[in-house]
């Protein structure tokens, strides 16, 4: 773990007296598997919509006329006259931006650096590029999920706000806000205080089994 000094003046005032549990600075901003999945369906994008530009738009540069049908009505588009190809070119052209956007943003990902995370008895520190978020152990709910070696890894921190996702087939499904703490030394060490934190910090009433009799 980095010790006080590391750590930079502005987290450290905010936190003032209060004891650090760990203070750590994560090598990446999210798990290296989350930019790959971004980076990859970025590509994917890329190549779907690629290949319908391609069948669409290349019989025009090679002089030939582009056959289609419009509520079955049979048309087609020259190089002269293409004003018919123009609507759905920039749909495919949302997509093709979408799809590059995608791929950027999971390749930036493996060089965005996390930050800085302080553990205290009553919180979670995060701060990165000069902005602090202070987040209180109960704003958790208490679900974690740790990855790699003793040495380094990640965790994810589950929050108990998330939103409802729309699913194409099926109800919708309820999504947690995540807090990830990626490409950090002594991960299992600091996953045991976080665990522990919440745990004592928990809002929810436990159940000891006692009944009423009547």
């Amino acid at each position: 773990m980095t010790n006080q000094q590391t750590i930079p003046s502005e987290l450290n005032n905010m936190i003032g007296a209060e004891r650090k549990d760990f203070a750590i600075k994560a090598g990446l901003a999210q798990p290296i598997k989350k930019n790959v999945s971004t980076a990859f369906s970025g590509l994917v994008l890329i190549g779907f919509v690629s290949m319908f530009i391609f069948q669409m738009f290349a019989p025009l540069f090679q002089g030939r006329a582009v056959n289609y049908t419009v509520n079955g009505v049979a048309k087609s588009a020259t190089m002269g006259d293409a004003g018919g190809l123009v609507f759905p070119g920039v749909i495919l052209g949302i997509f093709l931006v979408l799809g590059i956007f995608l791929f950027a943003k999971g390749i930036f990902g493996f060089f965005k650096k996390g930050g800085y995370f302080v553990g205290t008895s009553d919180k979670l520190f995060h701060y990165q590029k000069g902005e602090i978020k202070a987040m209180n152990w109960e704003q958790f709910s208490g679900n974690i999920t740790v990855k790699g070696k003793a040495q380094k890894g990640e965790i994810t921190l589950e929050l108990r706000t998330g939103k409802m996702v729309k699913q194409k087939n099926g109800p919708d499904r309820y999504v947690p806000e995540v807090v990830y703490i990626s490409d950090v030394p002594d991960v299992f060490a600091v996953e045991k205080i976080c665990r522990q934190r919440m745990k004592e910090h928990d809002p929810t009433p436990v159940n000891t089994g006692d009944g009423i009799s009547l």
